[in-house]
């Protein structure tokens, strides 16, 4: 009798949530956006396709490694790890809400004999995944360009992309952590409110512990001949402690490197133990609570009047100028207060846009480090506090003036895209006037505060001198405000969350602000020709702004609604 062919073991349920997790993270949910009769090249059918723009983003500003190239490797691979440590914090921050937390997952996976260890692994081993592939191309080529500095060995590349791999977990681990702690210690009625508040103090803390190592690297850049000294704040920021793991093995094998190695290798193994094991049988109940719907509170209640009230008064219902776009404007502020995913994902974006500056200004009035002779005596320090603070200054106008391009394409994914169809049985010729409404809302409600808040900084760290600055950023808000609806025909609360995912927002993230920070850096040489050439640069600026926006008038209303698939 002849043997029947041995069975083919089937995979693991971990294996296939993973396989899962991974297609609808990078593909999406829905079929929204597919055309079936589409070019075959248009739709990307890998994750190399798929990610290829946003690596080769991402790799583009690794080149800068170069720059350290014949400094210790403890410098480099700082400046290395601090870059990564921002942009992957920002990528697990902002992407990690909607892949742990999606409603219509839970009411298909919580029924089914799925461990709680099981679903979160499968998870967070999809971001780590992803992470992995965007933290490599920001290190291909200092992959490289550390086997040049002073005192490296053959083992760097290896020793790096095992350090680089720690810190993405320690990176996931914090943010599974953050959610985790919110969903065992918060009410349910404060839950969301608390979690984006967390959301947004963890990404300032990620700017923060990005932004300390610079200065430590600008340290050596002043003066490549001298030695530098270890300050013991490096102790408490984790990208020093992934430098550390690097120099002990492959560079200096100085002890202080052993010792911040140590730190965190310890730290890593605590968070990770914590959040996938310690809490892990909380993000079971989370998950059942966190897609109960509440009623509104009082106080929202209270929020949505007052957002009438602010589209009645002057001057926004000058801007508001019929009722669809008064529609817009408080549908709009509707769902940047109550929608926890449009919070989750707007928000963190916000603390981006004012981060940055704030550290670049503070940084200015922090001691250099300071770099030491042979014999013991320091050298002096330059006095770059001015260069900062209006390099600062024009970073914080840049940023603003290019968040409306990232908001209002964040706020036109939603899961409750299906609702977009009474946009299309309505009496409305265009998307126009509620994309209009909607841009009055970014700027007024979100815009708006961000911009006080930046002047009051200015004003308080004494640049008061500088915040002409701020208005060649400040004038292109106008001009990002349009090209969502001219480009992307990003219509409010009208697309799938699916139909974009969580890199091409981050690339998005990164892109917008490069042309305005040209802008403000353009407008920062030409102040220094005097106030006459820096005035007739404004001029020449607010004209152009004002001739594109005339221009593309007539274009955008009368733009024709798009079929909703």
């Amino acid at each position: 009798m002849r043997k029947s062919a041995p069975a083919s073991r089937a995979p693991s349920t971990g294996a296939t949530l993973r396989s899962l997790f991974l297609t609808l993270f990078l593909r999406g949910r829905t079929s929204q956006g597919l055309n079936p009769r589409a070019v075959p090249s248009s739709t990307p059918t890998s994750i190399p396709k798929k990610l290829t723009v946003v690596l080769g983003l991402y790799a583009l500003i690794g080149l800068t490694a170069f720059a350290l190239v014949g400094s210790p490797l403890f410098v480099l691979s700082a400046y290395l790890h601090g870059f990564t440590f921002l942009m992957i914090g920002m990528f697990l921050v902002t992407s990690a809400g909607e892949a742990l937390f999606d409603k219509d997952e839970a009411e298909i996976l919580l029924y089914r004999p799925v461990s709680v260890n099981t679903l979160l692994w499968a998870k967070v081993t999809v971001l780590l995944q992803v992470a992995f592939f965007l933290s490599l191309a920001i290190n291909f080529v200092g992959l490289f360009a550390g086997l040049e500095t002073s005192d490296s060995n053959l083992l760097f590349p290896i020793v790096h992309l095992v350090s680089t791999a720690e810190e993405s977990l320690f990176c996931a681990s914090c943010v599974v952590l953050m959610y985790q702690l919110c969903l065992r210690y918060i009410g349910r009625q404060r839950l969301e409110n608390v979690m984006t508040t967390m959301q947004v103090v963890l990404m300032a803390g990620l700017m923060i512990g990005s932004q300390v190592l610079p200065r430590f690297v600008m340290g050596q850049m002043m003066n490549r001949g001298s030695e530098i000294a270890r300050p013991w704040w490096l102790g408490l920021i984790p990208p020093g402690w992934f430098a550390g793991l690097d120099d002990a093995i492959a560079g200096s094998h100085d002890r202080s490197s052993w010792l911040l190695a140590g730190i965190g290798v310890c730290a890593t193994a605590s968070v990770s133990w914590l959040a996938f094991t310690k809490l892990a049988k909380t993000y079971e109940s989370g998950l059942q609570a966190i897609n109960e719907a509440p009623a509104p509170t009082a106080g929202q209640s209270r929020q949505l009047r007052i957002i009438g009230f602010i589209a009645d008064r002057t001057p926004v219902r000058y801007w508001l100028r019929n009722p669809v776009e008064r529609v817009g404007f408080v549908l709009t502020g509707a769902y940047v207060i109550r929608d926890r995913e449009i919070k989750l994902r707007v928000f963190p974006a916000l603390t981006t846009v004012l981060m940055m500056p704030i550290m670049m200004m503070v940084s200015s009035r922090m001691p250099m480090i300071p770099h030491v002779r042979p014999g013991g005596a320091a050298y002096p320090m330059p006095d770059t506090s001015s260069i900062f603070a209006s390099m600062g200054t024009c970073m914080g106008a840049a940023f603003l003036g290019s968040a409306p391009l990232t908001i209002l394409t964040l706020l036109s994914f939603t899961q409750q895209w299906k609702a977009s169809e009474l946009f299309l049985v309505a009496p409305l010729p265009g998307p126009w006037p509620l994309q209009r409404g909607a841009m009055v809302a970014v700027t007024v409600l979100l815009l708006l505060p961000l911009g006080v808040l930046l002047l009051a900084f200015c004003l308080y760290m004494g640049y008061a001198s500088g915040l002409p600055l701020l208005l060649p950023g400040l004038f292109l808000i106008p001009f990002y405000g349009r090209l969502p609806a001219l480009l992307q025909k990003a219509v409010p609360l009208s697309r799938p969350t699916e139909g974009s995912t969580a890199a091409a927002r981050g690339c998005l993230t990164m892109g917008a602000p490069f042309f305005a920070l040209l802008v403000g850096f353009v407008a920062l040489g030409i102040r220094t020709l005097g106030w006459p050439s820096y005035v007739l640069m404004l001029v020449v600026e607010a004209s152009a702004v004002g001739l594109y926006c005339y221009l593309v008038k007539e274009k955008l209303e009368t733009a024709r609604w798009q079929t909703f698939e």
